[in-house]
């Protein structure tokens, strides 16, 4: 069936706006864990920067934390968490590849600074300060991505109809500096859609050396939020790192 010139100039108009807005879709991304400062790249920015981000992230949560530990307990919580952030935050990475400074940012700071407050402030035994924990993480996770930007609303249910945009999320897991706590990845040959392979995972390195390896699993069940904006696409994983698998194994498989 030949297509008509109009049609055609149609058809190339609209991918060269996809493309434009897939290039943007990889920069939101990158940012979109809710970064609140740019050019941190001291460690005095850093810190800084983590500290914002933490009361901002609590702000998000106050209704869960009101839930979790009652509307009186709310600044006890805060305060608490940002006192355990100042006993660790010297210790905080300081990177260098945008990636994994966004996946540090997304979690790092606020999971540790809130478990280690619901530990010793509250008194919580282990099961019920990550019962907690995991609540507060992922309504925060729910939160990010029910009001994420247009272009993420505009990219997420098209990625399974386009091959350029795959590329993009691709590249999104793509690590271009080898960072002691950061991440790094392949690609495997697999009939899946996308495959990814997280070799390494840089949170669950640094909760490790910070004596909390048990919290690393929770940062991991953000992914099972946003891979359901994925119009077409089905998430499947297997294994993880945090939960002691040699690695994380991504795929994405049309659905009929």
């Amino acid at each position: 069936m030949e297509m008509c010139m109009k049609c055609f100039t149609d058809f190339i108009t609209r991918r060269k706006f996809l493309q434009q807005i897939g290039k943007a879709y990889l920069g939101t991304m990158v940012v979109a864990s809710g970064v609140l400062s740019t050019g941190c790249s001291g460690k005095e920015d850093t810190i800084a920067s983590h500290k914002k981000e933490i009361i901002q992230f609590q702000r998000v949560c106050k209704p869960i934390i009101n839930e979790l530990l009652g509307a009186k307990n709310y600044n006890r919580f805060c305060e608490a968490a940002l006192r355990e952030y100042d006993s660790f935050a010297s210790q905080i990475p300081v990177y260098e590849d945008k990636i994994n400074k966004s996946n540090f940012f997304a979690n790092g700071p606020f999971m540790l600074s809130s478990y280690r407050a619901l530990l010793g402030e509250f008194n919580l035994n282990k099961k019920e300060a990550l019962d907690m924990l995991s609540q507060i993480t992922n309504f925060k996770h729910r939160n990010k991505f029910e009001n994420q930007s247009v272009i993420m609303k505009f990219i997420f249910p098209r990625v399974a109809k386009y091959d350029f945009l795959r590329d993009l999320m691709l590249k999104r897991f793509t690590f271009s500096k080898d960072e002691k706590y950061g991440w790094a990845s392949d690609f495997p040959q697999s009939d899946a859609y996308i495959a990814i392979n997280i070799t390494k995972c840089g949170l669950t390195d640094w909760f490790r050396d910070q004596g909390a390896p048990e919290i690393a699993s929770i940062a991991c069940e953000g992914d099972l939020i946003w891979t359901k904006l994925l119009t077409g696409l089905k998430f499947i994983r297997t294994k993880t790192i945090a939960d002691g698998g040699e690695i994380c194994d991504f795929r994405f498989v049309k659905m009929e």
